[in-house]
């Protein structure tokens, strides 16, 4: 699975990387909220960019949300994108 997830990052990091900001793309394995709040953490990161499932109502109530524990909990401001919007 990490490595299915390095080789999509590496397919998406070079439009994330204009050369205005520092841009760090992670593939890690682990439970998925904590892992990214201690990445967070350890890399003393500035913002965390994570897409949503868009699940509502009883998905949502019974599948939980990465997304929105990150939100939570994270050390840094989280930008949260739809699935409709990464479509763009």
């Amino acid at each position: 699975m990490a490595g299915r997830a390095r080789l999509d990052l590496a397919q998406v990091a070079p439009q994330a990387q204009d050369g205005k900001i520092e841009v760090t793309c992670q593939a890690v394995v682990g439970a998925p909220a904590p892992k990214i709040i201690e990445v967070a953490q350890e890399m003393k990161a500035d913002m965390i960019v994570i897409a949503t499932h868009g699940r509502t109502g009883f998905r949502h109530f019974v599948m939980g949300s990465v997304a929105e524990h990150v939100v939570r909990i994270a050390p840094c401001p989280v930008l949260t994108i739809r699935p409709t919007a990464m479509d763009v």
